[in-house]
């Protein structure tokens, strides 16, 4: 499950479940409408990814289901930082 996370004050969140081992910038980014998810922050997000997204973006996927399924994130074509 990717998340939305500002590089500023949330980077490399540490999920319960997930380990994220690299980003992804959303397409249009930094003017994406992609904002980080934790409640009290408006920063401008990336995109977390676990090792198996890190994987699917590499084979050319470029859409991410969030936490709930009210989220999708698109990501760019930069590749992934790590």
């Amino acid at each position: 499950m990717a998340l939305g996370r500002c590089l500023t004050s949330h980077a490399w969140p540490k999920g319960k479940k997930t380990d994220y081992v690299g980003y992804v910038r959303p397409a249009g980014y930094p003017d994406s409408a992609l904002i980080c998810g934790i409640p009290d922050c408006n920063r401008e997000a990336v995109i977390w990814l676990d090792t198996g997204e890190v994987e699917s973006y590499e084979k050319g996927n470029r859409i991410f289901k969030g936490p709930s399924h009210f989220t999708k994130m698109k990501a760019n074509g930069e590749g992934v930082f790590k």
